[in-house]
């Protein structure tokens, strides 16, 4: 692994960050029935570089398919959020396409999806906060940070279950924009 310590290497915020989450959030979506499925490079147009490296995590539920997918911000790579949805029964309609087939559907290409969020009634996302004169974050603040992410994957399930935000998640609805 690259050297992580201070601000010698400036990717060192993301790779700590990948790596907390892939030692410590990753496992407990597996523990919630989700398989990883990793993305093809290019689907529709677009590249899927804003989920990686985790890809997107599917369950199956009857005919209908439960999607979760961690996506890191590009721009501030040590900031994340989840998004989350069903896809139902069917191939999902696009008015600028083809319709995409089932298995090929992101979750950001759902017409409703929700985001756990710090907040869900705010649009900030996850990342470890020190202050200016604070020494760097280091990879202990990480994984303290995916810790507290772990704590909201209940809320996850209940939006899945009763179709309805909690305190930590955001309802996304695209249906009437465009």
């Amino acid at each position: 692994m690259p050297e992580t310590e201070g601000l010698t290497n400036p990717a060192a915020p993301r790779l700590m960050l990948v790596e907390a989450l892939r030692n410590i959030l990753v496992p407990e979506i597996k523990q919630l029935g989700f398989e990883r499925r990793k993305l093809p490079l290019v689907l529709g147009g677009r590249s899927s570089t804003r989920l990686e490296p985790f890809g997107q995590f599917k369950r199956p539920r009857g005919d209908a398919t439960d999607l979760a997918a961690v996506r890191i911000d590009r721009r501030r790579p040590d900031t994340f959020e989840i998004v989350f949805g069903t896809v139902p029964p069917g191939p999902i309609s696009n008015k600028w396409g083809p319709d995409i087939a089932h298995d090929d559907v992101w979750v950001e290409w759902l017409p409703t999806y929700y985001s756990i969020l710090p907040s869900g009634k705010s649009l900030r996302r996850f990342r470890v906060r020190k202050w200016p004169w604070s020494p760097p974050a280091n990879q202990v603040d990480y994984d303290d940070l995916a810790r507290q992410v772990v704590a909201f994957l209940p809320e996850m399930e209940a939006a899945f279950a009763t179709g309805k935000a909690g305190k930590h998640v955001r309802f996304v609805d695209f249906r009437d924009r465009g």
